[in-house]
């Protein structure tokens, strides 16, 4: 089944929506990233009933899920593990959306470039149609809202989803 771009945005920003009203307690008590995006996943998976919702799907096909990226001196090959991908699985033509998520206070410091990198080599090697990035605010008495970042990467592109 092929669904439109905006179909598609359109049921994430609702299944995000359903996560702030029924799971906020795990952003104020500042819970594992993982458990943050698993409950995404569910509140997606209701929302796209004719694809699969994954978190930290490794597979490609059979064989381990691989992407090229460029490192600045060269282009690599590395394995990931995507927070959530909604997908078919077994194939790579139904290829929705992946999304990679961070907390703000993640000690990372490159946390939000690399996963703007892999975001990008889902869409170049294995066709994914929409990439998002966020990034949660996390821990009581947010005044700047619970998404400090919601960004799309479609048509070879970012787009600002909070603007």
């Amino acid at each position: 089944m092929r669904i439109s771009m905006e179909e598609a945005l359109g049921r994430f920003e609702r299944s995000l929506e359903a996560l702030f009203d029924s799971d906020i307690y795990l952003l104020e008590h500042d819970i594992n990233e993982r458990t943050i995006t698993h409950k995404l996943a569910e509140h997606l998976q209701v929302r796209f009933p004719e694809w699969h919702v994954d978190c930290e799907y490794n597979r490609d096909g059979h064989d381990p899920k691989r992407i090229r990226i460029e490192t600045g001196l060269a282009s690599i090959q590395i394995n990931v593990y995507p927070d959530i991908i909604i997908h078919e699985r077994g194939t790579n033509e139904r290829n929705l959306l992946i999304v990679e998520a961070k907390k703000s206070n993640d000690p990372r410091l490159n946390g939000a470039e690399a996963d703007h990198q892999r975001i990008e080599g889902f869409s170049a090697s294995l066709g994914y149609q929409i990439g998002v990035f966020l990034e949660f605010n996390v821990g009581e008495g947010q005044t700047e809202g619970w998404l400090l970042a919601k960004e799309a990467y479609f048509e070879d592109s970012w787009h600002d989803l909070l603007a």
